[in-house]
């Protein structure tokens, strides 16, 4: 063999090997964008829905909280120093369930394909919990076991965000990891 012939057959073994590193490379790099992508989509779909089951929960709060006054008002009168005051509480009511209801719209509109199985468990627990809440809103007239489902929706909210919460944690973290 000549030494032309040798050396082309080195120079196309050296391209060749070069050009399978950066094939690999590249995919690599292709994976990780994805990732990347995945997440921030995770991460932008994960904290809207936590978000509105915060407020969500903030809502609730207040409802409960109105209605108690509501409840401790004597019955047939005003209140002596502001004579407004039960209509106003009611008003605070009514916008607290209209509140309510955007937040449980809110919640339904989320893209639930962009979340993980982990995260999916914990968004079909408090689309339970949304869904019974709407039918007290919708359905039902205020009365005293209204608000007790009302509490202990909002205990179930709590317990679902923090797992919300440990699960989003853990995805900026990662997140943050793959963008250094």
């Amino acid at each position: 063999m000549s030494p032309g012939l040798w050396g082309s057959l080195i120079g196309a073994t050296i391209s060749a090997f070069v050009a399978i590193m950066i094939m690999q490379a590249n995919a690599k790099r292709e994976i990780r964008n994805k990732k990347i992508d995945r997440l921030e989509q995770f991460l932008i779909e994960a904290i809207y829905f936590r978000d509105n089951v915060m407020s969500l929960k903030y809502c609730l709060e207040e409802y409960v909280f109105i209605t108690r006054k509501i409840k401790e008002l004597p019955k047939g009168s005003n209140q002596p120093d502001d004579p407004g005051y039960e209509k106003g509480l009611s008003n605070a009511q009514l916008s607290s369930e209209e509140y309510a209801i955007r937040c449980l719209n809110n919640i339904k509109s989320v893209d639930k394909n962009k979340f993980s199985f982990e995260y999916v468990q914990h968004y079909s627990a408090i689309v339970e919990v949304c869904s019974t809440l709407e039918h007290y809103f919708y359905f039902l007239k205020i009365h005293t076991p209204r608000e007790i489902r009302v509490k202990q929706a909002i205990n179930k909210l709590e317990s679902e965000l923090r797992k919300l919460n440990e699960i989003i944690e853990t995805n900026e973290r990662e997140f943050l990891k793959l963008n250094n």
